[in-house]
């Protein structure tokens, strides 16, 4: 990142999935949408033979709700 570039963007991506690339029994077919929340993906899951939507929550508000409920 450049000097003058804030790092405090929380909704940025750290990660994006690319289509076919395979997480766990899932293969992603391609990103259907990009929240304050995290990333939703449209993928094949492999144990049921169907379509599914997957939400990647960003690491904030996977923190957050660990965070809330361990306290």
């Amino acid at each position: 990142m450049a000097a003058d570039e804030s790092h405090d963007d929380r909704t940025q991506s750290f990660v994006t999935l690319s289509s076919g690339t395979r997480v766990s029994h899932y293969k992603i077919i391609e990103n259907i949408g990009t929240g304050g929340m995290g990333e939703d993906y449209l993928a094949e899951d492999f144990e049921l033979d169907r379509k599914v939507a997957i939400k990647f929550c960003h690491f904030f508000v996977a923190y957050e709700q660990n965070r809330r409920r361990y306290s």
